[in-house]
Parts: structure tokens; sequence; C-alpha cells
């Protein structure tokens, strides 16, 4: 049944000319919005870059976008949002306003150990105060959604879980082989992913490092395919990329043999999702949300709390082919019911029940 359209302003702090998973996520979901046949204006602080393919979305500086002329306002990260909270009693009486929660900052400070980090205890002040203000609140995880519920008392009813998305299309098999041949890389070579900046103490490069060291006595044609591979100690078996954009990385998936995600904390990482979709196998933390989409030994393998079998697991995959291709099948399957189309489907359930609310 067709459904009326609805006049969305999907608003963010962040420079969304980044590459990190939050700002993806919100540039790939207002695009499937706009399939949808939503009328769809991102507002932050910097315009999206989507790389090949770019597709133009209505954009507006944050500062200047008057968010009390939509019928929905759909908030994501929790930075400072002093706009957001001077402007927001003068909005009409129609607009709802819905925010998304990637994570639980202060969860941050807990597996990382980051105490110093004073970003983060006003970060959880303000991802609580937008969760209580709004409407309604989408947590990307059923581990993020139950801490909303912990740490910012949120009542049950008031929280859904939409989790993130992928839009993988396998590319051209001459784009493949540019990627491999960059990188000087033969059939012989077991290639391993790792997207992340390793500078981010979160994304685990350290124990990335120590399980590849030990790996590589063993493995002599094994490589790590970092992106971007920034502040990793120089070693053979280290292949860095330097930047790429969101648009580019499926060539790097489909020239890869399999994932490796080794962080301490995450919400849903579009990395693991993607990789999935792209068919790879992945090793990854039981962290966040992650185990809810990796089924140790199901869709994928899972490592110990403390990443000391990370060597292990990614040995397992490279030793087992049939348990390789086993994970990779039943982890593209998974991913099949991740689309952004249906992401999309999903939110915009959410949009027509708060707009649908009164009082």
């Amino acid at each position: 049944m067709a459904r009326e359209t609805l006049k969305i302003a999907i608003a963010t702090p962040l420079d969304l000319s980044a590459a990190g998973g939050v700002e993806v996520h919100i540039t790939q979901l207002a695009l499937a919005l706009r399939e949808l046949g939503q009328d769809v204006t991102l507002c932050a602080s910097g315009g999206a870059s989507l790389g090949k393919g770019e597709v133009d979305l209505p954009f507006r500086r944050l500062g200047q976008c008057d968010l009390g002329e939509y019928d929905i306002v759909h908030t994501h990260a929790g930075g400072w949002w002093p706009s957001l909270l001077r402007r927001r009693r003068k909005w009409r009486e129609h607009t709802r306003h819905v925010h998304t929660l990637h994570g639980v900052s202060v969860d941050y400070l807990l597996n990382c150990g980051a105490w110093h980090n004073w970003r983060c205890y006003t970060t959880t002040l303000t991802e609580g105060l937008l969760s209580h203000l709004s409407d309604h609140t989408i947590a990307v995880s059923e581990q993020i959604g139950r801490r909303a519920r912990s740490v910012f008392g949120l009542r049950g009813d008031k929280v859904s879980v939409i989790g993130n998305g992928h839009n993988y299309r396998k590319p051209s098999s001459i784009a493949i082989t540019a990627i491999r041949q960059r990188f000087n890389l033969s059939a012989a070579h077991n290639v391993a992913l790792f997207i992340g900046r390793s500078e981010d103490k979160v994304k685990g490069a350290a124990a990335v490092v120590s399980a590849f060291d030990e790996l590589a006595e063993r493995f002599g044609q094994l490589r790590l395919l970092a992106v971007p591979g920034t502040k990793f100690p120089q070693r053979s078996w280290l292949l860095r990329s330097g930047p790429v954009q969101h648009g580019e990385i499926c060539e790097f998936y489909a020239a890869s043999d399999l994932l490796v995600n080794a962080s301490l904390n995450e919400g849903m990482p579009l990395t693991v999702i993607e990789a999935m979709a792209a068919g790879l196998p992945v090793v990854a933390s039981p962290v966040g949300g992650i185990p809810e989409i990796v089924r140790h030994d199901v869709t994928g393998l899972l490592t110990n709390r403390k990443r000391t079998n990370l060597a292990e697991q990614i040995e397992r995959l490279l030793t087992d082919e049939e348990l390789a291709q086993r994970l990779a099948d039943a982890g593209q399957e998974l991913a099949g019911e991740l689309t952004w189309g249906k992401i999309a489907e999903r939110t915009l359930e959410v949009y027509h029940e708060a707009a649908n609310r009164r009082g």
C-alpha cells in the first residue's frame, strides 16, 4: 500500500565527507529513502562524498537548516547540538523527532579504558538527552538497545532495533585484477582485509599485528591488506591502501579472501556486513552487535574477548577451505536481508508511526 511522502531532514553534527561508518550509514539511508519516494534533505556540517557513482542529495549546512520545516527530523550521532537544542522548542506541532543510537559512548570508555577521553562523557550525555527528547529511538543493534534502556532509562516501547545495511555489488573482473596487480598479489597469496584507522585504539590494530607476526612464520604467502593502513608498523606481510572512498571499497572486498575485525568496541560495523555480502568469511571480536550477525562457526568465527586467539581463528580459515566456504555462504545469505533498501523500509515504518502519533 502506498504511503504519503514525508518531508525528512536527516541531521547530524558530523562532516559527511568523512568515510566513517556513521557517515556512510546516514548517506546510504538517505539515498535508499529517496528511492522509496521520500523527500529527504541532509543537514550536516559538511557534504557527503560517495565516491564512484556519486549521487547528489539535497544538502544544507546544519546551522542554516530550519528543522521545524520538516515532518520528520532524524538525528544521528551524539556530538554537541547547540542549534538543535536551542531551536527544538520552535518546531511546528506536527514535526516528529527520531534519533538513532550508533553506540553508547560510555561503552567506549569501559571497553577501551580511555578514561581521559572527555569527549565521550559529553557525548554520552547528549546521546541520552536526544534519546529522551525524541519521539522514538532507533538502536543499530540489540546490544545497543539494551544499553539504551539500562544506561538512559528508555522505555522498551520507545526503542526499535534497525541495523546497518549494505549495497554491495561485485565489481568487474578487470577492477578486481587491477587491485591485485596494484599490490603485486598472485593467485598463491592469501589476502586478509582489515578496514579501520589503526591509530584509533578501538579498532584493535595491535592485536592484528601480533596475530600476523605469528602467522607469517607459517604462512609465507599471507598478506594483510589494510585500509587505509596508516600508523601500522612496517612489516613484510603488510599492504597499505592509503585513502579509499566508500564507493571504491567493493573492489577491496572482491580482491580479498577474508575479513579480520579485532575491535574493542563496536555498534554494528558496516565492514562486517559488507564483507559477508561480498562472500568473505569473517573473523571478528565478540563485541557490540557483532555476535548478532556473526554466529560462531555458523556465519563466521568469533575470537575471545581479549582477542588472544585471533591468529588461531584466522589459521582455521587458511587451512580449512570447506569451513571457509561454508561460513562465507552462510554469511552471504544472512547479508541478503540487510540491504539498505530493506533498512530504509523499516525506518520509514518508524517515521510513519511517529508522524501519526500526537501529544
